[in-house]
């Protein structure tokens, strides 16, 4: 008992000798990150993508409510209403009355929806600058939504920047034609003479190829050493290849009585209908503008910034930058720990009681979490954007990684064991040692510590 106290006494006063510094470089592939990544991404987009329940689509099983009974890989937004639309926005033109020209004149209400496509057109391409082939790439929609989104990562040593970009196949969304009627009632000699004329109104329908959105990120590390992720910036969804058809009435007349009440159904409903509608967005604190409902671009706009950038964008990026802060390498913190753990299955079974020693002093480190001049840079990794999900055949998957340099501290009597045990650590994402290695360094350590008293006698001075 007397003689292992003393070792260990011995070994911590290693730490008034002179110190070297043995660097090691830990690779992260992408494939790992990737891995990682996708299960973050999952977690995030699997309720918007694959609503709870979607397995028991079209089964008695199928225990939800009829307006959200989503299929797998559907958009989780609206209220279904048949079997390729749902309906994501309703509201009503009220009736109204009025004068003009000596005709009283009194245009009926009606109710309007905002119908969204159920299914996506999945026939669409986008295009990527991507590391497939370290250039722009066109790319398929598929029925895996993972594959929508393409990460650039870019080390600078002491933070790392990441940029997203997240595509979605395209919709189509209409509003459905309503028909209105127009009484109008002139005095003509003292003689009343009315007509009703029946308008029909088209308000608008859009379609477009995909939506896009990307984000730029930092990832640094706190005065704690923990890594925090900050959004930069967020782009607004942009609607790729948009086809609007816009507003128009329509009613016909064939004598110039009911030509003066068609005047008043193109006049009345021209200025009535896009006020309702814009009153009507506004409540999802949207802004359109009159020229936008006139065109249907308004359609565009309710749904990039209510189903695209409420649901899809903002969760999409955020769970890029969640997966960033949580699962980074390079953390300094829990690469000590990593490193103190792997150092204990390593050597634990040889070392006996002085293990928590040993370890303690192998894991005093410095960390440069993210390693800008690497050959991966060399080679494009951080010049263009990696698929998620993507197949295992990409060459980027094992050639591309993000090194973490750890620098081990120790004292000159500790440099074989820690270059023997910086080279027997492992690859990320988790550190781990290779069982049973540094034997002869270890048995080196413990020897000369067991035979020079000059390290017992340097603590008393």
């Amino acid at each position: 008992m007397k003689f292992t106290t003393c070792l260990i006494l011995s070994l911590f006063s290693l730490h008034a000798a002179a110190a070297s510094h043995i660097t090691h470089d830990i690779e992260t592939p992408f494939s790992a990150i990737d891995a990682l990544l996708k299960k973050q991404v999952q977690s995030a987009l699997n309720p918007i993508f694959n609503s709870p329940g979607c397995e028991k689509y079209g089964t008695s099983a199928d225990a939800r409510p009829a307006a959200s009974r989503y299929r797998c890989g559907e958009l989780a937004y609206g209220s279904v209403v048949s079997s390729t639309q749902k309906q994501i926005l309703s509201f009503n033109i009220p009736a109204q009355s009025g004068t003009h020209d000596g005709l009283d004149y009194k245009v009926d209400g009606v109710q309007l929806s905002v119908l969204l496509s159920r299914a996506f057109n999945l026939n669409s391409t986008y295009v990527v600058d991507s590391l497939d082939g370290n250039s722009n790439k066109t790319f398929s929609f598929d029925s895996n939504f993972l594959h929508g989104l393409h990460t650039r990562y870019l080390p600078y040593n002491d933070r790392m920047y990441g940029y997203s970009c997240f595509s979605i196949p395209g919709v189509s969304l209409n509003v459905p034609q309503v028909k209105t009627h127009i009484q109008g009632t002139k005095w003509v000699w003292f003689v009343p003479i009315s007509i009703g004329v029946d308008a029909t109104v088209n308000v608008g329908s859009m379609s477009f190829d995909y939506a896009q959105s990307c984000a730029s990120l930092r990832l640094s590390l706190s005065s704690a050493l923990q890594p925090k992720a900050e959004i930069l910036q967020v782009e607004a969804p942009r609607l790729i290849g948009p086809k609007f058809s816009g507003m128009k009435v329509t009613a016909v007349a064939s004598d110039w009585f009911s030509g003066l009440v068609i005047w008043i159904a193109n006049a009345v409903l021209g200025v009535n209908i896009p006020q309702q509608i814009e009153n009507a967005v506004e409540k999802q604190i949207i802004s359109v503008r009159e020229s936008e409902i006139k065109s249907g671009q308004w359609l565009g706009t309710l749904f990039a910034g209510t189903a695209l950038e409420k649901k899809v964008v903002k969760n999409a990026h955020q769970s890029f930058a969640d997966f960033l802060e949580q699962q980074t390498p390079g953390n300094p913190v829990t690469l000590g720990q990593d490193i103190k753990k792997a150092c204990v299955a390593m050597l634990g079974s040889t070392a006996g009681a002085l293990i928590g020693t040993i370890c303690n002093n192998l894991a005093q480190v410095d960390v440069i979490p993210f390693k800008a001049n690497t050959p991966a840079a060399t080679a494009g990794c951080f010049s263009h954007q990696a698929q998620l999900d993507a197949p295992s055949d990409r060459w980027w998957k094992k050639g591309c990684y993000i090194t973490t340099e750890v620098i081990f501290q120790v004292p000159d009597i500790y440099t074989p064991l820690a270059d023997c045990f910086s080279q027997n650590l492992l690859a990320g994402p988790n550190i781990v040692g290779a069982a049973g290695a540094c034997q002869e360094e270890l048995q080196k350590l413990l020897g000369s510590t067991r035979k020079n008293p000059v390290f017992l006698s340097g603590i008393h001075k």
